[in-house]
């Protein structure tokens, strides 16, 4: 039984529940909803709600879920919605490169050539900077 077939409703009944326990749900759907959600970020309406169209219809199947509305399946889940989720990566990583990487950068770009710095726009930028300089 593959994972898209369960979500998507083509192996099972309506009200059949495949998840007893959230740790089985936490091991099997969860990884596949946040898989690189910072990278595949959909842009277009019709494919965020696939997506989260795909994580309504997961959180249904865990056992005691299935009648409560969608925002308690995600609290009780632990989970968020696919544009808070978004939001909340996009916020977490820039935190992460200030808190961790922000004084490496600054002592590279110090090292930077003059008119590397004051490039007019980031394509020459691009054009003009080499690592390790």
């Amino acid at each position: 039984m593959g994972f898209n077939n369960v979500v998507m409703g083509t192996e099972l009944g309506p009200g059949k529940q495949v998840f007893d326990d959230l740790g089985i749900f936490d091991a099997l759907v969860r990884p596949h909803l946040e898989y690189c959600v910072q990278f595949w970020a959909p842009h277009y309406k019709r494919d965020i709600e696939v997506l989260e169209r795909v994580q309504r219809r997961a959180t249904k199947l865990v056992k005691g879920l299935e009648h409560k509305s969608y925002e308690e399946r995600l609290r009780e889940l632990g989970l968020f919605s696919l544009e808070e989720r978004r939001l909340r990566g996009d916020l977490i990583n820039p935190c992460n490169y200030l808190k961790r990487g922000c004084r490496e950068v600054v002592k590279h770009w110090n090292r930077l050539p003059r008119e590397v710095v004051e490039s007019p726009s980031l394509e020459v930028f691009k054009r003009r900077v080499k690592c390790g300089t």
